[in-house]
């Protein structure tokens, strides 16, 4: 229900159609066999020209289930607690960057690498050094869902988005399941709070 609200007040709001889109490309929930989707997909999974690997993981991070991000905050508790929403946000951030500067997180990972790399890679070491690590775990080993392989492609024949995601899925997964530290620097408070930021993981945690 949160998800068709989001698109009812984004790509559902009257005010955003063009007029191309009023006369040509008229915007529909479900569109004709062989006609592109309108508007086109927001979420997107590029893969590099070069070696074919890759390039939005952080886009493909934002479908991936944390349990550990979910269960860092119960709404339940704020009944009691009645805590402002920037305080919750203030707590959940305290609790990543207590977490992501313990002495798991730090063995899990080389010393070198790209520094950007974290922002898609830190939810999955999260969950690796949590309880719910074997969940995932199978979730991983049993492949990309069904349903979830190609649902924003632009025809239903088109295989490409489906591949790319697939590519994408088994990034991630082969992170996950590594036996050897990522190729990531260590973190130190400096670097740890800007991550604990990042915008992006408030949709994993919703």
């Amino acid at each position: 229900m949160v998800s068709y609200e989001a698109e009812r007040l984004t790509i559902g709001n009257k005010k955003t159609i063009s007029e191309r889109e009023w006369t040509l490309d008229k915007r529909q929930y479900f569109h004709p066999p062989k006609k592109k989707r309108t508007p086109v997909p927001q979420l997107t999974f590029k893969i590099d020209v070069g070696d074919q690997g890759a390039k939005q993981m952080n886009n493909f991070l934002l479908l991936f289930p944390s349990l550990f991000l979910t269960n860092l905050f119960d709404p339940s508790s704020n009944l009691l607690n009645k805590s402002s929403l920037r305080e919750i946000k203030e707590g959940i951030k305290n609790q990543l960057i207590e977490k992501l500067l313990s002495e798991e997180i730090h063995q899990q990972v080389s010393g070198e690498g790209n520094f950007k790399d974290w922002d898609w890679c830190a939810p999955l070491l999260l969950e690796k050094v949590s309880i719910y690590h074997d969940l995932t775990r199978s979730w991983f080993e049993n492949g990309l869902p069904s349903g979830t392989a190609d649902p924003d492609s632009e025809t239903p024949n088109d295989q490409s988005e489906s591949s790319r995601k697939q590519i994408h899925f088994d990034t991630a997964k082969e992170a996950y399941l590594s036996r050897d530290p990522l190729s990531l620097p260590y973190l130190d408070e400096s670097k740890v709070g800007p991550l604990s930021d990042y915008r992006d993981w408030e949709t994993m945690i919703d």
